[in-house]
């Protein structure tokens, strides 16, 4: 085999979750590369790697606001490797957004759920029905509300879903504060760590055992924000040291102290009464 678009021999995946919700379900992100990596076998692909997003696929622009999406076509377009999906609504559920990006793209497409390559045509016929279903559920669900109220049953009104939302906001962020000084903490603990890639720093937390908020592994794509977080954490501590007066070593050098990782942990169990209410509710997490 060769690495002519017409028998690649290499491959890179593309999996796209709709909602931080289904992120959160390890499931859901697991059937979609482990349908990639069976595809992969089956066909003799060296698989390189697989990227992700987590975005709608109805997005009219999704093509260029989804960054995964973007990093897969081009290292598929450098490796002269074949992008390969679960299924064609993992691309999109929006047939003119579908048809924007296939036509511009270069690399083939090979689709893991029908084992075979597809052309843009075929791929535009199946993101079709994809946003047919898509709208076909939503005006189910509308309608069945409207069938719900008429028989005089109450939903919660939008002040508690927003508190409900704020509540599901404020316990992630305190998560995300959490991740970013665990890897600060790493950072600090060896110059070199500085200078990995974004794929070796993966790695080295992944091996730490330090899971992403959802509880998954890292990839060379989610761990790029939490270290922005983590570095801008090591600079905004060597600042405080310093306008304090209380070191006059090089920022990039000094140690986390211990009371400073242990106070943004603190926050994470500081829970109030109300926030623990709204937690009860069925639509907590959900936004």
């Amino acid at each position: 085999m060769t690495n002519s678009k017409d028998y690649p021999s290499r491959a890179v995946g593309y999996i796209r979750l709709s909602t931080d919700k289904q992120a959160s379900d390890d499931n859901e992100f697991e059937k979609q590369a482990k349908s990639i990596r069976n595809a992969c076998e089956r066909r003799g692909f060296n698989l390189l790697t697989i990227y992700e997003d987590i975005a709608s696929g109805a997005d009219p622009l999704g093509a260029v606001r989804r960054e995964g999406l973007m990093d897969a076509v081009a290292r598929a377009k450098a490796d002269g490797a074949v992008l390969v999906i679960s299924e064609p609504t993992r691309l999109f559920r929006n047939v003119e957004a579908a048809r924007s990006f296939l036509a511009t793209l270069d690399v083939p497409v090979f689709c893991a759920r029908v084992g075979r390559f597809m052309k843009a045509p075929a791929l535009i016929r199946a993101v079709a029905r994809g946003e047919a279903s898509v709208r076909s559920i939503r005006q189910g669900t509308v309608d069945a509300m409207a069938r719900k109220k008429s028989e005089g049953v109450e939903f919660s009104n939008s002040d508690v879903r927003k508190k409900a939302a704020q509540a599901s906001a404020k316990a992630r962020a305190l998560k995300s504060d959490e991740i970013a000084m665990q890897v600060a903490n790493i950072l600090q603990s060896d110059a070199a760590y500085r200078d990995l890639s974004h794929r070796a720093l993966a790695d080295l937390l992944n091996r730490r055992r330090i899971l992403t908020g959802w509880k998954r592994p890292w990839t060379q794509n989610s761990v790029r924000d939490v270290r922005k977080k983590a570095e801008a954490l090591i600079l905004e501590m060597g600042q405080d040291y310093d306008d304090d007066g209380l070191n006059d070593t090089p920022v990039a050098d000094k140690p986390i102290r211990a009371d400073e990782v242990t106070k943004p942990l603190s926050k994470v169990h500081e829970v109030d009464d109300e926030q623990a209410k709204l937690a009860k509710l069925p639509t907590y997490g959900l936004f």
